[in-house]
């Protein structure tokens, strides 16, 4: 199966995106836990996460 280069374009913009909305969320979820709890509390947050 033979891919254009629209195809491959388009596939690495949906890559692309998914790991910026990642890093996006896991910033605003640190600093939501920092705000409301405490900065101790920011490793139970993250282990719960994973």
């Amino acid at each position: 199966m033979a891919t254009n280069e629209n195809t491959s374009s388009v596939t690495m913009l949906i890559f692309s995106d998914i790991f910026h909305l990642d890093i996006g969320l896991r910033i605003f979820i640190g600093g939501q836990t920092i705000n409301l709890l405490n900065i101790q509390s920011i490793g139970y947050i993250a282990g719960a996460i994973t």
